[in-house]
């Protein structure tokens, strides 16, 4: 553990209270997930929807966690149903995160864009929290635990200007198939 020493903080003097502050290393881990105790863990690289919203991918996890993530879709709908295709019946989504809609007004800070190839808008989808909830029910989860946190994001804990969320922590949990039928 923490084989690496990065200086994450030294690309801006802004905001700094001491040069050493700006300078100063923080230790990174070199781990291979396929090394770690987890056995079935999954990552890949692509567009989530693409990559896990297929047949190869259902019913393939007991649990889905996702962080800062449900904002980044411009259709949280998409987003939502490729998670339930991932879980098998009563597997479990956590979440944790804001609602800082990236697709809101059009594209995002790294030019992805609501438009299609045409120029054609083609949505984006903004809900409140409590929309993303009574949304994530009718999609056939229960929502069993619910809690509002203080946390940053790539936050530097000694730095002057602090931008802090207070995002929501949830579980979720797929409803068993049966269960579904007595609705």
């Amino acid at each position: 553990m923490g084989q690496y020493r990065i200086s994450p903080f030294v690309h801006t003097l802004s905001n700094h209270f001491s040069t050493a502050d700006a300078l100063r290393k923080i230790p990174v881990p070199d781990v291979v997930p396929s090394e770690t105790p987890l056995r079935d863990f999954s990552m890949a690289a692509g567009e989530f929807v693409e990559c896990f919203g297929n047949e190869e991918s259902a019913s393939s996890f007991d649990a889905v966690v996702t962080c800062f993530f449900l904002d980044t879709a411009h259709n949280v709908i998409d987003y939502i149903q490729t998670i339930r295709n991932t879980l098998v019946d009563g597997g479990y989504w956590i979440n944790v995160g804001p609602l800082l809609w990236h697709h809101e007004h059009g594209s995002n800070r790294h030019g992805k864009t609501a438009f299609d190839e045409q120029g054609e808008f083609i949505g984006s989808i903004e809900l409140s929290m409590d929309e993303t909830f009574e949304l994530i029910e009718k999609l056939g989860f229960t929502i069993e635990h619910k809690t509002t946190i203080k946390t940053g994001y790539m936050n530097d804990e000694r730095s002057m200007s602090q931008h802090i969320y207070d995002a929501q922590l949830f579980t979720a949990r797929l409803k068993k198939l049966r269960d579904v039928a007595k609705e």
